[in-house]
């Protein structure tokens, strides 16, 4: 037995477009978050990247709170904030695989 493990990295993203205007965006490359974002009603998806399967949502807040507090809601993850680029976003847990080495047994009849 055997494990594979997947890196970690960033699935989801969520940032403001200007100081001031209280459109956020939340872009995204986990497909359970996207389904959520879909199945709501006040997050308009604006965008689909076609070569790395990620989705792109807007909606308004008017407070970075309710921002942020939506954004824990919706992807379920810790959020970590990047003050270079002025975003929030989680990381998706790693996805460890078990493989199993098949077993075979022989069974002879006596």
């Amino acid at each position: 037995m055997h494990y594979e493990i997947e890196c970690s990295k960033p699935s989801s993203y969520l940032w403001q477009e200007l100081r001031g205007i209280p459109t956020f965006r939340l872009q995204t490359s986990d497909q359970t978050i996207a389904r959520r974002l879909q199945k709501r009603n006040d997050f308009q998806e604006i965008g689909f990247f076609i070569n790395g399967s990620e989705w792109l949502f807007q909606k308004t807040f008017y407070s970075n709170d309710r921002a942020l507090q939506s954004f824990r809601r919706v992807t379920r993850l810790e959020i970590n904030y990047n003050a270079f680029r002025d975003e929030y976003y989680t990381i998706s847990p790693p996805i460890v695989d078990i493989k199993m080495e098949s077993d075979v047994l022989n069974i002879v009849e006596v």
